[in-house]
């Protein structure tokens, strides 16, 4: 990668974290970030708000590796065995890791575009606890959808777009403190999330800009 990397005319990297991982490998050229974005038409926030009622806890990934964070998604759906279940919930789409079999987990199939907003729609919390992404989309798509983001702090590039709207945790003890925090006050974070800078559109006119700038 470093060496098609020296022979381009711009790189483009989609996380300051990947950036300054490949500055640590001796790549130290002078290269834009650009971050994800995702079709606002397909994810969008729902209307209503919590009223009290079951906090349903959300993540969604592509791939059941381990490190997609199946720690914690196994730590509650444990959680869930006790009286936690009275007040949460927490659905899991996409393919499940082979190592564990959860019992109180709501298992969605691998869902994409529109199908996929309105399922994140039904949710009031995503989660991602994935380890060293260098940047996703999950936590763009449920942001997006309207939900606040608690996000590992060893979560690599997805951080730098979750930091914002949502809060980082290390150990389990200190989810379920960041999950009171955002149930207390959820209202505060959905505020901030800024749908702007999530969209495709603000994505591409960056690419289409480096574009341009490079044939100057």
């Amino acid at each position: 990668l470093i060496s098609s990397a020296e022979r381009s005319d711009s790189v483009v990297f989609i996380s300051e974290w990947l950036k300054q991982h490949f500055k640590s490998k001796g790549f130290d050229k002078n290269c834009p970030v650009i971050y994800n974005g995702c079709k606002l038409d397909h994810f969008f926030p729902k209307k209503e708000n919590l009223n009290n009622k079951k906090i349903k806890i959300v993540t969604h990934h592509w791939s059941d590796n381990w490190m997609k964070g199946f720690d914690l998604y196994k730590s509650i759906d444990l959680w869930l065995d006790g009286d936690a279940k009275e007040e949460y919930e927490f659905t899991y789409v996409g393919r499940y890791c082979k190592e564990y079999e959860p019992n109180n987990t709501i298992l969605v199939s691998p869902l994409h575009g529109a199908d996929l907003g309105k399922e994140l729609r039904k949710h009031d919390v995503y989660v991602t606890a994935s380890r060293f992404e260098p940047c996703g989309m999950h936590h763009i798509e449920g942001a997006a959808s309207g939900m606040p983001v608690i996000y590992h702090k060893d979560t690599g590039g997805i951080v730098e777009l979750c930091k914002n709207h949502g809060e980082d945790y290390e150990s389990f003890p200190e989810f379920l403190n960041k999950l009171k925090l955002i149930k207390e006050n959820i209202n505060d974070y959905k505020e901030k999330i800024k749908y702007d800078f999530l969209d495709i559109n603000r994505c591409c006119k960056s690419f289409y800009d480096e574009i341009l700038r490079l044939q100057k």
